[in-house]
């Protein structure tokens, strides 16, 4: 059944009628009352404001005057009112049923006593068509408790519907960031449906790895355990970014490089909304220790031994030139050579010769 709505100016005395001395009190403690935050503001996007396509059969349709003015929804059924429950980022928001025209921005405000600060503002929108939802991608920070609005510009038009269970507010002229404004007594308090949400990211957080540390070959994993990991960007060990997956929104799972030298590196996880940082550092293991063969030329048996011991690594094969014997021979040649890897305890094999005698 086809509702008939108010003409623009019956629109502008019902919304006078509707004024009383405390309105705007209430409407400002509306703003500061935020919904306790339920198991669903723990989900990486909180999508803040009206279900769209907006959920009423009818619309309306106005044009704001100059220089254009602010619409939001301090109050709403089932939480769904225009303030944020957390703090975060806005990464998208989305638009029902505006003219062709231009003109539409996000808008953040804060509770400031009878008024509201600007807090925030989006870039101006594409243009959108009539009655369907657009997407804009931004990228606006909002805190728990601010509320989210839409400006438009004094030559655009716009669509909204009534709605007895929401309270709404315009504040015209819009402030500018940093500024306060309070509610527009031209246009009071009603009960109007403003179609459009924003998804809020919150940022994410990080509560422990798993493993903290070892010994890392390529494609070794390490599972990072938190919250709100949804969009990640990246993530780095010790700044070095490294592959992942996003598993669940608490949980991801890295593969860890290896690295040549041991290390204790910080854990980072990034999305639009910041950075977290794991508790802990994570602890790099360098490869197991090895033989690197030392020079032997000349050095008698015993100062061999002790110097192999000292470089892990073992004595093999000794042969013994000219009657040369263990307390009597020297080195004169050892394989392999001085500065060769060897895994742990490799051989170092190793021919004495007796030691010049020099003439008196």
């Amino acid at each position: 059944m086809r509702r008939d709505f108010p003409s623009v100016p019956s629109l502008f005395g019902f919304f006078a009628q509707m004024v009383r001395p405390r309105s705007f009190k209430a409407v400002v403690a509306a703003g500061l009352a935020v919904s306790l935050c339920t198991a669903s503001c723990r989900a990486a996007v909180v999508t803040v404001g009206t279900p769209l396509p907006i959920p009423v059969a009818e619309n309306i349709s106005i044009v704001c005057g100059q220089p254009g003015c602010l619409f939001t929804n301090p109050s709403a059924p089932n939480g769904l009112s225009d303030i944020s429950p957390v703090d975060g980022v806005i990464i998208r928001w989305r638009l029902y049923g505006p003219t062709s025209k231009t003109g539409y921005r996000l808008r953040v405000l804060s509770p400031f006593g009878n008024e509201y600060l600007g807090a925030g503002t989006s870039a101006s929108s594409m243009t959108a068509g009539t009655k369907v939802v657009t997407t804009f991608p931004t990228h606006l920070p909002v805190k728990a408790g601010q509320l989210i609005g839409l400006e438009i510009g004094g030559d655009a038009g716009f669509l909204f519907g009534f709605s007895s269970s929401v309270t709404s507010m315009v504040l015209e002229p819009a402030p500018f960031d940093g500024e306060s404004t309070a509610p527009s007594t031209a246009w009071g308090t009603g009960h109007y449906l403003f179609p459009f949400n924003a998804d809020v990211l919150p940022p994410p957080s990080i509560v422990g790895i798993s493993p903290t540390g070892g010994l890392f070959t390529n494609g070794t994993e390490v599972t990072i355990s938190g919250d709100n990991f949804a969009e990640v960007e990246s993530v780095t060990f010790g700044g070095e970014p490294v592959s992942f997956r996003v598993d669940s929104e608490s949980r991801l799972t890295a593969s860890v490089p290896p690295v040549s030298t041991p290390a204790t590196v910080p854990v980072r996880v990034m999305t639009a909304a910041g950075t977290a940082k794991a508790p802990a550092n994570f602890s790099y293991e360098g490869p197991s220790s090895s033989c690197v063969v030392p020079r032997l030329n000349g050095k008698s048996l015993s100062v061999v031994r002790k110097a192999l011991r000292r470089h892990d690594c073992s004595l093999g094969q000794v042969r013994r030139r000219h009657h040369a014997t263990a307390k009597s021979g020297r080195v004169k040649l050892q394989s392999p050579r001085a500065g060769t890897v060897l895994s742990p305890g490799g051989e170092v094999r190793v021919t004495l010769g007796l030691a010049p005698t020099h003439a008196s």
